[in-house]
């Protein structure tokens, strides 16, 4: 290994001194040959990642605060802020299943008159899917939006989900029926072999289940 080359460029870590001309390009550190290190070794541990709660990367990640007798605290000893405040206007601990809903979708937002509590993550999907027909135009109550064509259609135009296989509280499919079709159709030109196997797959168990009905 020869001499390593000072650059004019100062480590970012704060501590004054000058980097290395990098020696080797790095695709997975996204260094070139040539360019002047950002930190020195060792440096860049030094630096703590921050971000900007107004961009849209700060508003994805929740508020935690210090509390280590919480049930819920991690191995930090941290717990999410939002889940605090819902239990002291609750007066009692959430269950385990119960989830927070943000009412303007900003987890940087947890003032109490701006947080709803869900029973399960069920009903909380369902708050979510509500909240986005709702700004296209259309009508919870009866439409929902195709997660493919992302158009809001009536829930007629989607296919009905047995309850124990169904995240949604309205018991549909996610895609609109011309969008599964069209899904259903484009697989089956892409894999034509594991189609024709699917198929005679289901006239099995269709043949089997009109002989158990017969005996």
């Amino acid at each position: 290994m020869g001499k390593r080359i000072l650059s004019d460029h100062l480590c970012e870590c704060g501590c004054g001194l000058y980097t290395y001309v990098l020696d080797r390009t790095s695709t997975r550190d996204r260094h070139r040959k040539g360019d002047a290190a950002r930190f020195l070794y060792g440096h860049a541990s030094q630096v703590r990642k921050t971000f900007n709660p107004q961009t849209a990367r700060g508003k994805k990640k929740y508020r935690e605060v210090y509390a280590p007798s919480h049930p819920r605290a991690g191995k930090d000893k941290r717990v999410v802020e939002h889940r605090l405040i819902a239990e002291r206007v609750l007066g009692r601990e959430l269950p385990e299943k119960a989830q927070v809903h943000h009412i303007d979708e900003n987890r940087r937002n947890n003032q109490h008159n701006n947080l709803v509590i869900c029973e399960n993550q069920t009903y909380h999907y369902y708050l979510h899917i509500s909240m986005r027909v709702l700004k296209a135009g259309g009508n919870p109550k009866t439409q929902s939006i195709c997660a493919r064509c992302k158009m809001v259609k009536n829930t007629e135009e989607f296919f009905p989900i047995r309850a124990e296989t169904c995240r949604s509280m309205k018991k549909i499919s996610q895609y609109c029926r011309d969008c599964d079709h069209a899904r259903r159709k484009a697989w089956k030109q892409a894999n034509p072999e594991l189609a024709r196997e699917r198929k005679r797959g289901e006239r099995g168990r269709r043949r089997l289940r009109l002989q158990q009905t017969a005996g």
